[in-house]
């Protein structure tokens, strides 16, 4: 079976707020939890062409992949990955729901693609979640 249409809102930056601000209401938004996932992807857009990424984090309603391609919010992506330590490789049709431009001065935030996922089977959907559930939050309360 495959799932499709995870109820993930999209999220479009307002004039004259910070990237933090940015940041704190995407996270507030997000329909399914989240983990850190650093792991070599592969986003192939509608035009056929192909651009290696590197992924930041995943849950079992979309991801996001730091990657130099382009696209803008709307596009349907399909995008490859596989889970660490001898995990499920998942493929999957995703739509961009976020861009993150290069920005000059930080360096550290590399650009890419907040990734929905609209077509993705079931085991997929199961071995994410069971990533998810493994790993504790990046940031806990103390």
């Amino acid at each position: 079976m495959i799932h499709s249409g995870f109820d993930v809102p999209s999220f479009r930056a307002r004039p004259g707020r910070s990237f933090r601000d940015e940041e704190e209401v995407w996270k507030d938004r997000r329909a399914h939890e989240r983990r850190e996932l650093v792991v070599r992807a592969d986003v192939t857009f509608a035009s056929g062409s192909r651009s290696p990424g590197i992924t930041e984090n995943v849950s079992q309603g979309g991801m996001f992949v730091g990657t130099l391609g382009t696209a803008a919010e709307g596009d349907i992506v399909s995008v490859s990955f596989r889970l660490p330590h001898g995990g499920a490789e998942v493929v999957a049709r995703a739509e961009v729901v976020r861009v993150r431009a290069p920005r000059q001065g930080r360096a550290e935030l590399m650009p890419g693609l907040g990734l929905r996922f609209v077509a993705i089977d079931d085991f997929a959907v199961e071995a994410i979640g069971a990533y998810v559930e493994r790993r504790t939050p990046r940031f806990s309360p103390a």
